[in-house]
């Protein structure tokens, strides 16, 4: 038998952070629109939540997404890691991944910035922010 201790499920490391902030599984689960008893299935490994379930808890918990493919419990880290990134943050990210996602689907269709940017009424300038800078497209 081995001395070294497995890293903690995702259900264990679901449970661990809502009880570090003190919220009830009725919360949590009211928060993704679950049931109470499908929520508590995700935390005792019975089921498995999708990535937007787990990014809407993340976001009510306030921790990093990436704390739940960590191996760290949230209790056992030190305060300041304990926090999730800053609402901004997190709005630059998603801005920059629908900028790459434009790219990347003009670039297949095999079109100019220039022809897109006309299409939808922006100037050239514009539609290459939201593609390389992150630029909110509205």
């Amino acid at each position: 038998m081995s001395d070294r201790q497995s890293a903690p499920g995702l259900g264990a490391l679901m449970q661990d952070a809502r009880a570090v902030r003190g919220q009830p599984v009725e919360a949590c689960a009211a928060a993704l629109g679950l049931a109470p008893e499908q929520y508590a299935a995700y935390e005792a490994g019975a089921a498995e939540p999708s990535l937007p379930e787990l990014e809407l808890l993340a976001y009510g918990l306030d921790v990093p997404v990436s704390y739940f493919w960590g191996d760290r419990p949230l209790s056992a880290q030190p305060e300041e890691a304990r926090r999730a990134l800053p609402a901004a943050d997190i709005a630059a990210l998603r801005h920059r991944i629908i900028g790459v996602q434009l790219r990347q689907a003009r670039l297949a269709a095999e079109q100019t910035p220039e022809a897109l940017a006309a299409a939808v009424g922006v100037t050239p300038a514009e539609w290459t922010a939201y593609e390389t800078e992150g630029a909110p497209v509205p």
